[in-house]
């Protein structure tokens, strides 16, 4: 489309939405809208299937069965789906968008952002729209839902939902919102007027695209609660500015807030596999992200503008893809649920565009992971079925949200929805009806739900893990802590985790863990080190983490224990596991540079890790973290030779140097110049600098 063309769609779109639902386009504005989606953005009219339609509508893969677990008027338009304690499954029924009630369009930018005339109040005083949070139960445990009943109803786009630290959380941008239910009866504990009151525990989601945003809440092993924000909408959640395409979290105690990462697409779903590792959806042709603490991705830079850090100077691509090539999957998980063995450890790789829910493999590639597809798992030949939300439940099946719609296109701004259909489906092995009895994680004791961390289904190890952080039952310690030490395998990491859940994770107990035989013991350990004692030197760019009115110490006010510290460095040198490497990486970003800059020599002199996909970018990150406020000791660091000589450091490194200092624009910058220049040791090097 022609530049002209465009600027005329653009300036026709904010009159859309007064146009009544039974109006049609123009030809010319249904042409050009036509031509800039490259799909068309209105329905193909066919009629909504009936369940029994879709389901003979469906091709399911070998040795995989098939079920319509619910369907409407029980839950319609579906956008995302939790599981509980009690194996109830949580559903956010998405039938305010896509416009917040309360709140005018007043235009949209070139980038199709809305702009609004107001910001609905938070609940209970909002601007009342038709979102529901609803409670589906199997109460035959057969996974097909015969019970509903709404936590919540009346909420204005909302997004996700997930229960834990008694209550309810709810993201509804531009709010998170906890709601406590201690006696877990399903009713708020705080009533006014018959309504719902919640704490706002975050403000500062955008709301300029609600089909992007804010999305996806899920608790990590570490205690914190994550998620994922899309693409297009802005943010500014606790001083901290950015523009779409982030992981974040939030520490429910601490109250503090932070971008684990950013960039990578139109990033939708968030999972962590086994082993804690973070994985999240996009809305391009490979299959998704994997990220590392403090990673930076590619984005889409006229759009969403620059990477927070300025001096970022690089920036990591999806995970490398092998097969079907077409967008997209931007709804994911990992299965590990230990009911189909074929799947185990696959990508479950939802996509809304082409009808077809794939099982992709996932293979080592470096310090991360390359994707590969298998067949279909199903697909329908019926074009409402529009997967947007996978997760793998307590039975080792796997569910979809299923938004049920044959329109696609968000960029007709007409609210031509079909507001009556949701489906949620559950893909099992052939011949297993998975028929489970009741349970209630809540009411187990210690010793049941260590005995948990055994699961074979990932999910139950998960839920173990967050009623404990749920408890912080100190007497679990030892236990837990003795299972760290006798097992090797998966178990250890899970204890592990556990530990840290009872408040049993110190300094003392890290130099232990840190000489763990399973490097993932290390990696968490290392990990964790960086979380407790977050550092951000005060004035650099974005504050990745804000305190938090919580929070015990403020940002830049303590260090890690000189001991720690001398064992990280002495890890980064000897160090067999690329992955553990890598997080020590992003973990000496978060230190100060006392602590850092011994670490950071280590991981430059590892020469075997010049061509990781992720690592040299890390240490590069790491040391630059230490040239603002701290760039003496970085000047005085820089003067032993034999860095110089290392291939990260030449390859890397030694460029991007002088990028930083020149960048600045300063007096100050060129002086710092002239001394990296003086302390070049070769002519060759004083010419990358």
């Amino acid at each position: 489309m022609n530049s002209k063309r465009l600027r005329t769609l653009l300036l026709l779109l904010p009159l859309l939405p007064m146009l009544h639902a039974e109006e049609k386009f123009s030809p010319e504005i249904a042409e050009l809208v036509k031509n800039f989606t490259g799909r068309g953005a209105l329905s193909d009219k066919s009629p909504m299937p009936t369940p029994a339609e879709s389901l003979a509508a469906c091709k399911v893969g070998d040795g995989l069965a098939l079920d319509l677990a619910a369907t409407e008027p029980m839950v319609r338009q579906p956008l995302n789906i939790h599981f509980d304690e009690r194996g109830r499954l949580w559903v956010v029924q998405y039938l305010q968008y896509p416009f917040p009630a309360g709140m005018k369009v007043l235009r949209y930018d070139e980038y199709l952002r809305a702009v609004f005339d107001r910001t609905s109040p938070p609940p209970p005083n909002h601007f009342k729209g038709a979102d529901r949070i609803t409670i589906l139960e199997s109460t035959k445990g057969d996974g097909v839902f015969d019970k509903a009943k709404d936590f919540l109803s009346d909420l204005n786009i909302a997004r996700s939902v997930v229960t834990g630290r008694g209550g309810v959380w709810v993201l509804n941008p531009p709010y998170l919102l906890f709601y406590p239910d201690k006696n877990r009866d399903d009713i708020p504990d705080v009533m006014e007027n018959g309504s719902a009151v919640p704490e706002v525990r975050l403000s500062g989601f955008g709301l300029e695209d609600t089909h992007s945003g804010a999305n996806s809440l899920a608790w990590g092993p570490d205690g914190w609660l994550y998620g994922a924000h899309g693409s297009t909408c802005t943010a500014d959640v606790q001083g901290v500015k950015f523009l779409g395409q982030a992981i974040w979290r939030y520490h429910p105690v601490t109250r503090a807030f932070e971008i684990f990462a950013e960039g990578g697409g139109n990033t939708y779903s968030l999972e962590f596999d086994r082993e804690g590792r973070i994985f999240s959806g996009t809305n391009g042709s490979p299959r998704g992200l994997h990220y590392p603490q403090g990673g930076a991705f590619v984005k889409n830079w006229g759009k969403h503008g620059p990477l927070m850090n300025p001096y970022s100077f690089g920036f990591f691509e999806h995970m490398t893809h092998k097969g079907d090539t077409r967008r997209f999957s931007q709804s994911m998980a990992i299965y590990e649920g230990g009911a189909i063995p074929s799947l185990e450890g696959r990508f479950i790789a939802s996509m809304a565009l082409t009808n077809r829910v794939l099982g992709t493999a996932l293979y080592r590639d470096t310090s991360t992971f390359r994707t590969e597809d298998g067949p279909p798992l199903f697909e329908s030949a019926n074009n409402w079925f529009r997967p947007v939300d996978t997760k793998v439940g307590p039975d080792g099946a796997i569910y979809i949200a299923d938004w049920c719609d044959s329109r696609l296109s968000h960029l007709d701004p007409r609210d031509t929805w079909d507001k009556e259909s949701g489906r949620i489906w559950r893909v099992r092995a052939a011949g297993v009806n998975g028929k489970q009895e009741s349970f209630d994680f809540a009411k187990m004791s210690g010793d049941e739900l260590i005995a948990k961390l055994s699961h074979p289904n990932k999910w139950h190890r998960q839920m173990a893990l967050r009623v404990m952080w749920d408890r912080r039952d100190a007497a679990l310690v030892p236990r837990l802590r003795a299972l760290v030490e006798k097992e090797r395998g998966q178990l250890a990491l899970e204890a592990f985790w556990g530990v840290n859940a009872c408040g049993g994770f110190d300094e003392d107990y890290a130099l232990t863990t840190l000489k763990h035989s399973h490097p993932m013991v290390r990696y968490w350990t290392v990990r964790l080190l960086g979380d407790k004692w977050p550092w951000v030197v005060p004035g650099t760019f974005g504050n990745w983490f804000t305190p938090g009115p919580h929070h015990p110490r403020k940002a830049g006010e303590s260090s890690i224990d000189r001991e720690v510290a001398q064992s990280l460095a002495q890890l980064a040198h000897l160090e067999t596991d690329v992955e553990v490497r890598t997080q020590i990486a992003s973990t000496a970003r978060r230190l100060p540079a006392a602590d850092a800059l011994p670490i950071i020599r280590e991981l430059l002199l590892r020469g075997e890790d010049a061509s990781d996909k992720y690592q040299p970018l890390l240490v590069w990150w790491a040391l630059e973290s230490k040239c603002d406020v701290e760039r003496t000791e970085v000047i005085e660091w820089l003067g032993n030779k034999s860095l110089w000589a290392s291939p990260i450091f030449q390859q890397t490194i030694l460029s991007r140097l002088g990028q930083r200092f020149t960048a600045e624009h300063i007096e100050g910058g060129l002086h710092v110049c002239a001394k990296l220049l003086a302390l070049a040791p070769t002519r060759e090097d004083r010419v990358k600098l």
